[in-house]
Order: C-alpha cells, then sequence, then structure tokens
C-alpha cells in the first residue's frame, strides 16, 4: 500500500532536521508459505526506526530502518546448504496518518553471499530510507509496521547420482532402499563399472554417472525429492529400455497445477528425434526430461515404469536439481516480523521554512516520548524571498539622509547656476563703482 496524497520521492537527497531512533524488539514468525529461515520456535531481532521530529513543508520525510541481531537467543539460519551467489532481502514498512496517509517502505539486499551450510546465521542488510513530502504544514504521526526478510537462491544445478551408499554391485531383488533423496521400491540391481559391461556397445564417448546405475526388468516406480525450480531425469537410451511415465508431485502426493503426466521415450534417439535407437547402441548420460518453471518449494518427482514386452527395463543414472536464476526472492523462504503490542507512534512537525535558522548545527538529545530516542540536527535554511531594495531611496524633501534626490534637476544644473550667478554680482559690481565716481566728480 503506497502514500495517499502526497507527493512520492526517488531520492533521499533532502536534508534530515532533528531525527529520532526508536528502538523495539520485533518478533518473527512463518511467513507467507513455510518461512525456511525460521525454525520451529519464533524469533526476536533488534529494529531501530528513524524519524525525523521536524521536516519543512516540501522537504522528505526520510524513514530509516537498522536490523540487528540480539546478542543472546537465537537467530534466523539458512535451512540447507547454498552454493555461492544467493542474497538476503528486507522490506520494513512504516504506517502514516495526519498530514499522509498509507504506508511507508524501506527496502534493501545484501550483496552476493559466500557459499553457506545449513544452520548458518542470517545476516540482514541495510535498508534504503523511505520518503516522501507534503506542502502543507502540520503533523504526521508514524507507527512501526511489519518487517520481512527474504532470501533469493543462487542459480544453480546439483547432481543427484543413483547410489550414495554402496560400494559394490548387487543383484536384484534388492529391498526397497533410500539413496539420499531417492526412494527405490523392492526388485531394482545396482550395477558399478557400468562402463566396463562387455555386451555393451556405447555410441558415444559419454560415460554413466560415477560409472554406476540402478536397472531393473520388470513394473517398479522411483521417487527423488528435491528443492528448487526444477528437475531433470538421466539415464540411457537404447531400444530396450521402455516408455516412462513422469509427473511433478507436491510432498502430500498431490498433483502440482499445471504439470499433468508425462510419458519419457527413452528407447527413441532424442527428445526431439522420435526414431530408434540404431540397434546394438548405448547412449549414456542422457537427460530423458526436465522440467523447469516451478515456483521455488520442496517438491518430489515420480516415476512408473509399466513392463513392456519389447522393451523390458528401466534405468536411473541419476537426476540434476534445478533452481533458475530469479527476478524476486520466493515467498518459500520469507519471514514476517512485527513490532511489539502498543507502541507508541513518532510524531513529526511539518513547519514553514525560515530565513533565520542558524545553518547546519548539530545537537544530541534525548526526547521525552517513549521510547527514549538519540537525535542529530541538520538545518539549512532557505534562501530570501524578500522584494525590498538593498539601499533606500529619499523622495525629493526629505530628511538630510546623506542621500540623494531622486526626483528635480541633476548637479550640473546647480553648478552653472551658481557661475551665472557670482559673474552677473561682478559686473553689477563695476558699474555701480563707475557711477559713483562720476557722481564724486560733479559735487567738487
Amino acid at each position: 500500500m503506497g502514500l495517499l496524497g502526497s507527493t512520492l520521492l526517488l531520492t533521499s537527497s533532502a536534508e534530515a532536521v532533528d531525527t529520532g531512533h526508536y528502538h523495539f524488539v520485533y518478533r518473527c514468525t512463518p511467513g507467507d508459505t513455510q518461512g525456511k529461515l525460521l525454525g520451529a520456535t519464533p524469533v526476536d531481532i533488534d529494529v531501530t526506526i528513524s524519524v525525523p521530529e521536524t521536516v519543512f513543508v516540501g522537504q522528505a520525510l526520510q524513514i530509516g530502518w537498522s536490523i540487528k541481531q540480539p546478542a543472546s537467543g537465537s537467530s534466523l539460519k539458512f535451512p540447507t546448504d547454498f552454493i555461492a551467489g544467493g542474497k538476503v532481502s528486507a522490506l520494513g514498512r512504516v504506517n502514516v496518518s495526519g498530514l499522509l496517509n498509507g504506508s511507508l517502505d524501506s527496502l534493501g539486499a545484501s550483496a552476493a553471499l559466500a557459499a553457506l551450510k545449513a544452520g548458518d546465521n542470517v545476516t540482514y542488510p541495510e535498508l534504503s530510507s523511505g520518503a516522501a513530502a507534503t506542502d502543507k504544514e502540520g503533523q504526521i504521526s508514524v507507527a512501526p509496521g511489519g518487517l520481512r526478510i527474504s532470501f533469493t537462491p543462487p542459480k544453480s544445478t546439483i547432481q543427484l547420482n543413483d547410489n550414495v551408499t554402496r560400494t559394490a554391485s548387487a543383484p536384484a531383488p534388492l529391498p526397497a532402499h533410500e539413496e539420499g533423496p531417492i526412494k527405490y521400491q523392492l526388485g531394482w540391481e545396482y550395477e558399478l563399472g557400468r562402463g566396463a559391461n562387455p555386451v555393451i556397445t556405447w555410441g558415444d564417448t559419454k560415460k554413466t554417472r560415477k560409472d554406476d546405475v540402478h536397472v531393473i526388468g520388470a513394473s517398479n516406480t522411483v521417487e527423488v525429492a528435491f528443492e528448487g525450480t526444477g528437475i531433470e531425469y538421466v539415464g540411457e537410451r537404447h531400444r530396450l529400455f521402455g516408455d516412462v511415465a513422469v509427473q511433478v508431485l507436491n510432498l502430500d502426493d498431490s498433483a502440482v497445477a499445471g504439470h499433468p503426466v508425462e510419458t519419457v521415450h527413452p528407447w527413441q534417439k532424442s527428445v526431439s528425434n522420435q526414431e530408434e535407437v540404431d540397434a546394438n547402441k548405448w547412449f549414456a548420460d542422457q537427460t530423458l526430461w526436465s522440467k523447469t518453471g516451478l515456483p521455488y518449494g520442496k517438491y518430489k518427482a515420480k516415476l512408473t515404469y509399466t513392463h513392456q514386452p519389447t522393451r523390458g527395463f528401466f534405468l536411473v543414472d541419476g537426476f540434476n536439481v534445478l533452481t533458475q536464476e530469479l527476478a524476486a526472492p520466493p515467498t518459500y523462504f520469507d519471514v514476517l516480523c512485527a513490532p511489539p503490542d502498543g507502541a507508541v507512534p513518532a510524531k513529526v512537525k511539518v513547519i514553514k521554512a525560515t530565513a533565520t535558522a542558524t545553518p547546519t548545527p548539530t545537537n544530541t538529545h534525548t526526547p521525552t516520548p517513549r521510547p527514549t530516542t538519540t537525535t542529530t540536527v541538520t538545518v539549512t535554511p532557505s534562501a530570501s524571498t524578500s522584494q525590498s531594495p538593498q539601499v533606500a531611496v529619499t523622495p525629493k524633501g526629505g530628511a538630510q539622509t546623506g542621500e540623494m534626490a531622486v526626483d528635480g534637476p541633476s548637479g550640473r544644473v546647480y553648478l552653472w547656476l551658481g557661475v551665472v550667478t557670482v559673474l552677473a554680482s561682478v559686473g553689477v559690481g563695476l558699474v555701480w563703482r563707475r557711477r559713483v565716481r562720476a557722481d564724486a566728480g560733479r559735487v567738487g
């Protein structure tokens, strides 16, 4: 479920403001199917969820996750061996309400892992910050939600031989027995040293797997259990080998939907060439049947031979267990983890950015709401949006501020006016002196 009425951000570049770190103990139980990373009992893991206490309008609300195994107690474990290349992934979810309503997911996956052994502890990946923003002031409540731990097994082909216990040939009829995951019914023969059998003329250079086979000359059934996305039946091609009915079943013997019984023809030259194998030619290490594209899980393949007069033998050399490359983790391994009941939601204030904030302070404090948190504050003010001029303009007739008036004549006008006034004064003075002298001569 995504966020409603919000802007979802694809990057986490927005700066964080006073982030609180909330610690919880999550309880893990089997997931949607079998939860194979989990044993018979629930497992607790330590989870820290990081939530900002304040964000600006339009700034990303970023949620961080940290997952760790407690110092004591059981842990999630890998159920079987895996070759190198598997990956652990996690999805953490918080539920938000207020200005934003819905859920916010954080995702993470490990790098490709080294080869794993059954019982190895699961290590948890780092999760990216889930982020969303709102364009309104107000408050957002953030409550811890579910956590899912998943595993993606690597692409692989695992060879199963027809025998794992016997060190010498054994004639029919062998009792019902198991060779690893392969179950044989009563009546089989085990042959070791198949390649040197004097009655066989091989059609090419291929040899039987580990130079041994199980073979029977009567109606019989063999089953093999496997875990993966497919399986191959390996045997020999010869005109004396009869048709075999093959079907993939669930472990409870129910049919796998969409995968009916198929018929294998070992007496034909190949799957695509239906001609009968040449007389007196035997071809070893042949993939007689293949099933792929199953959802990852545990299954069994059942092979049934009904005796045919002219094709009277049934042979097993081994099987190949397949795991195809998976684009997403299979639900087979999923483990679901939940926060404790009554977890207190974190509160996030959404405020307008101001120009008075002190750039990039860093504070550490313990907030009062339960649970106790440690907070790091980083504030970066936004640029000023004021439209006022940086230099004030004084109107004509204003106070004496040392600023030039913006209305009326320019300075040059006043300068020339002063020069004209001085010259006029000089001229008037000369005329006045001449008149005084003339008047003085007439009196005397």
